[in-house]
C-alpha cells in the first residue's frame, strides 16, 4: 500500500496516470509478481523545499534539496495529518 503525493493542482487523470506509471514500472523493475495498491495524496504545501515542480502556482517555500526515497523514508510513518475541505 502506497501513498503517493502529487501536487494540490493536478487534475485527478494526470495524478492517476504518474500512480498508474509508478506502479508499473516499481513491479517491472522488482521482478515481482502481484499488485501495486496506491493512494493518492495532496501535497498541501506540505514539502515545498524538496519539490521540482518549476511552475507550482502555491509554492509556499523555495526548493532547497531532493529527498532520496530510501526504504527507511518509504516505510516510516507519516509525520503529517493531511486535511481536506469538503467536495
Amino acid at each position: 500500500d502506497v501513498h503517493v503525493v502529487v501536487p494540490e493542482f493536478y487534475p485527478i487523470g494526470r495524478a492517476h496516470d504518474l500512480v498508474e506509471g509508478f506502479g508499473g514500472k516499481s513491479i517491472l523493475e522488482s521482478r515481482l509478481v502481484g499488485e501495486f495498491h496506491s493512494h493518492v495524496d495532496p501535497c498541501a504545501r506540505l514539502y515545498c523545499v524538496s519539490c521540482q515542480v518549476d511552475a507550482c502556482p502555491v509554492r509556499q517555500h523555495s526548493f532547497e534539496r531532493h529527498d532520496p526515497l530510501t526504504v527507511e523514508s518509504a516505510t516510516a510513518p507519516p509525520t503529517y495529518t493531511v486535511t481536506t475541505t469538503g467536495c
